[in-house]
């Protein structure tokens, strides 16, 4: 089963901790896809999904880790009909954030999923005490919809370290 990580706006495959964490599980044996998301600076969420739903179609459905705005196209591929096994939200917006109109696109309409979207794929929600991008109510909304308790990393920040040890535990 595929391991996907996701990265959000103006990212790439390379950076934060994406290499670290894809290096920790290839050395597990696992399979690791981080692509690379088209036009980041500007992105729409049809380009993303459709590079996404390329992806999967490529090598199956799998574990889904997002940072970002990496999380909340996670959330809308589950939304479109994906069948993912997990999903790992780092640091995902969970509405439109005033002061990044570049991603009002992605989160609106809300993200909601019934029952049966939500069916057979676990959710993992990371998020930080003091995330400068992310405001605080953004962590209940994902309580809310996907009824899991967040975990809470003491100064993680935005989560763009090399490192992400933490994340290891849920994988």
């Amino acid at each position: 089963m595929p391991y996907y990580i996701l990265h959000g706006l103006g990212a790439h495959a390379g950076e934060n901790w994406f290499p670290w964490l894809k290096d920790k599980l290839e050395k597990r044996g696992e399979k690791v896809i981080v692509p690379n998301l088209p036009n980041t600076h500007g992105p729409t969420l049809k380009e993303w999904l459709s590079a996404f739903k390329k992806e999967v179609a490529k090598h199956g459905e799998g574990i889904i880790i997002g940072h970002s705005l990496g999380g909340v196209l996670a959330m809308r591929y589950l939304e479109s009909g994906g069948k993912p096994h997990k999903i790992i939200l780092v640091a995902t917006p969970f509405e439109k954030l005033e002061y990044v109109s570049e991603i009002d696109g992605f989160l609106t309409p809300q993200i909601k999923l019934t029952d049966k979207q939500k069916k057979g794929t676990q959710f993992t929600v990371f998020c930080s005490d003091i995330d400068p991008y992310m405001p605080s109510n953004h962590i209940n909304g994902w309580h809310k919809l996907l009824e899991v308790d967040p975990v809470i990393i003491d100064g993680g920040e935005h989560f763009n370290d090399l490192d992400f040890p933490e994340i290891l535990d849920y994988l």
